[in-house]
């Protein structure tokens, strides 16, 4: 939403025979589509140039993790699922923000600014945080998921996942509620 603030065509969008929330909607969904298209894409190479020139591998190679203080052994493919699916749920997350501060906001820059003070701030302050439990509320801990998956200790690298899904929904749900309410300037 940023950049049709910017240009001035979210008047124009305003005018059309639109729901606002249906804007938002197909922001956010292109938005979605768009990281998946990526994601599709930089596996396809991966695959592919790993086909031309190497050799077939397999993903039953054993990493290293730390589970309850001792250590573990997860395979490669549950490895790069547990990322995915990690770094997917953190990125849903990030749109959402990011749309819900593109309408406050409505620059580029300082939308960008925000989110990533919010990310650094928010992965910075949780990390001071040693309390077991709160794994269970941190979103943060998704900024760079290989310390959940890599250091289980009283915790499951899943935990945190559904706060950041609430917090998507809720930051959705204010986006909506705040274009809703905007006035054409």
């Amino acid at each position: 939403m940023t950049a049709e603030f910017e240009d001035h065509s979210a008047k124009l969008l305003f005018t059309q025979p639109l729901k606002r929330m249906n804007i938002i909607t197909s922001k956010l969904w292109t938005a979605i589509c768009s990281y998946v298209l990526i994601v599709a894409v930089i596996w396809l190479t991966v695959f592919v140039v790993g086909g031309v020139f190497g050799d077939n591998g397999t993903f039953d190679y054993p990493i290293l993790i730390e589970q309850n203080g001792e250590l573990a052994f997860i395979a490669t493919a549950d490895y790069i699922i547990y990322g995915l699916v990690s770094i997917s749920v953190m990125m849903v997350g990030m749109i959402s923000l990011y749309l819900l501060l593109g309408l406050f906001f409505k620059q580029t820059i300082a939308t960008l600014f925000v989110l990533v003070v919010i990310i650094v701030g928010g992965y910075g302050g949780a990390s001071l945080i040693s309390w077991d439990f709160f794994a269970w509320l941190n979103p943060f801990q998704y900024v760079f998921p290989t310390e959940p998956i890599l250091h289980q200790n009283g915790t499951a690298w899943y935990q945190g996942l559904p706060v950041v899904l609430m917090l998507s929904l809720l930051f959705y749900g204010l986006a909506v509620k705040k274009i809703s309410k905007s006035r054409i300037a």
